[in-house]
Formats: structure tokens, sequence, C-alpha cells
């Protein structure tokens, strides 16, 4: 966290007589940096920032926001350790009054793409699919609980989809396609999938999966990358 953050975002929570103030971060994976800043914040209209968070236009972490306490009071807390974030942060901006936003990257985030939380066995997969669809179901209910589920279908259907993809480069062994067509089973379907709010790319290894050749595109993928080098 940078050094000035916490005074910088205090005053500025003041002085726009902010609940939240969102801010930008560092990431580095140990040999480049850069800061991360959504293209598109309005923390002017509720509707875009729960949109925006739930499928991640904003990230929806903890440490990318100064929060006040009282908006804890009431919150169902997650279990688990998958999204615990988002659907922690999305109970306390429908909490919020006024949330404002800082252009400012304070929080450095590493990331290390050979760690043991983004390399798995099957069943580590499988473990963190069911405890990221334990906390996703609790958002899905709390947002049912004020009436605006239907609202979001798209970016719910997004998050659905990205449960799913725990378990992709497995998509070759029968029991883990069965895994994967079973939950969520809802959005089995193509029009489903183009409406969602997800990258086109990330459409494009869905579909894989879903032909069952991800593994396979993966592959190919890794070599272009390596080309392009």
């Amino acid at each position: 966290m940078d050094v000035h953050a916490i005074k910088e975002l205090y005053t500025f929570a003041l002085s726009g007589h902010y609940d939240m103030v969102f801010y930008d971060f560092y990431r580095s994976d140990g040999v480049s940096t850069y800061a991360s800043a959504p293209r598109k914040v309005s923390t002017n209209n509720k509707d875009f920032l729960m949109s925006s968070l739930l499928c991640g236009r904003l990230m929806g972490s903890l440490c990318g926001a100064l929060i006040k306490r009282s908006l804890y009071d009431g919150i169902t807390f997650p279990r688990q350790n998958m999204n615990e974030d988002l659907a922690t942060i999305i109970q306390l901006v429908w909490n919020s009054r006024n949330v404002g936003y800082l252009m400012k990257p304070f929080y450095y985030y590493f990331f290390n793409p050979a760690s043991i939380t983004s390399y798995g066995s099957a069943e580590i997969q499988i473990n963190k699919l069911n405890q990221r669809k334990e906390n996703l179901d609790l958002i899905f209910t709390f947002l049912r609980s004020k009436g605006i589920y239907e609202k979001y279908t798209d970016e719910i259907n997004a998050l659905k989809v990205g449960s799913r993809m725990y378990l992709d480069r497995y998509m070759l062994m029968p029991r883990i396609r069965r895994i994967w067509h079973n939950t969520y089973p809802e959005i089995n379907s193509i029009t489903v999938i183009r409406h969602s709010k997800m990258r086109t790319l990330s459409k494009i290894e869905y579909f894989g999966s879903l032909l069952g050749v991800y593994p396979i595109f993966k592959y190919l993928k890794n070599i272009w990358k390596d080309l392009r080098k």
C-alpha cells in the first residue's frame, strides 16, 4: 500500500461525503509492473457500478477501496475463499449512499503465474469451483432479496461461465466434462453466452470447452504466443 494512500483517500472521502472510495492499483508479475485502471467508471450510477463489479470492469476487491465501517453492519459474510471479496463488496456498494473514485494507483498487487493458486490438479480445480460457486450463490441470493437479480442477467451468466473455466484444462476427462456441464446447466445455450458480458476471447475459450477441445486450443494459443516473442 502506498504510504500516502490512507491520508489522501480519507481526505477525498470527507470532501465528497463518500461512504466508499475506489482507487486503482499496480499489478506486477515480478518482471513488469503497470497501473491497472478501469476504462470507464461511473460511481454516480449505482446500477452501473454494480454491473461493473459483477462483470469485472471494476475490480471487486476489498483492497481496492476505502470503506466506511458502518457499511459492514448486517451483511452476510462469505465462508469460502474464491470470490469472497466480490461477495462482500457487492453488499457494501448496495448499502452505500455515495461512492467516489480516485484515479490514482495506491495498492501494489503481485501476481505469481506459477503459484499453487494458479495451477492445480483436477481435484484442486474442482474444490476451487465449489468454493467459488458457494460465494456466487451468496451474491445471487442477495440480488434476489433486493429484487434486482434479473437486472444483471448478462453479468450473472458471465460469472457462471467463469466458474466453469476452472475445469477447462481437464475437459478431455469424461468425469470433468460431466461436472462442467452440470455446473449452472442453465447456461448450456449458445444464446446465453452470446449475450453475456464476456470478452470475445473468453467466449471462444468457452466454446472450445463446450466442444471438448479447449486443451488443444490452449496448446495452440501458447505456441502462438511463443512465436510472437
